[in-house]
């Protein structure tokens, strides 16, 4: 990493901006996995259901960490 990177973040308000922008995009990330998970039909391809749930569960769990860090900042 070069010193540039090391410098993005310098203040709470930086701090503020990345955590806000890491929870939009896990926000927006959220939808399209349930609209996937919810288009597979009950009983068919269980494997590709379990998958694509696990990745919107963590998705979730994603967004709930950048609120916390954002509450706790």
């Amino acid at each position: 990493m070069s010193s540039q990177e090391n410098d993005l973040i310098q203040t709470v308000d930086d701090l503020h901006f990345y955590l806000i922008q890491a929870m939009k995009i896990e926000h927006a990330t959220i939808p399209p996995y349930i609209t996937a998970l919810y288009s597979i039909k009950p009983g068919s391809n269980v494997e590709a259901l379990e998958i694509i749930r696990s990745v919107a569960v963590e998705e979730m769990l994603h967004l709930t960490l950048a609120a916390n860090v954002f509450n706790a900042v």
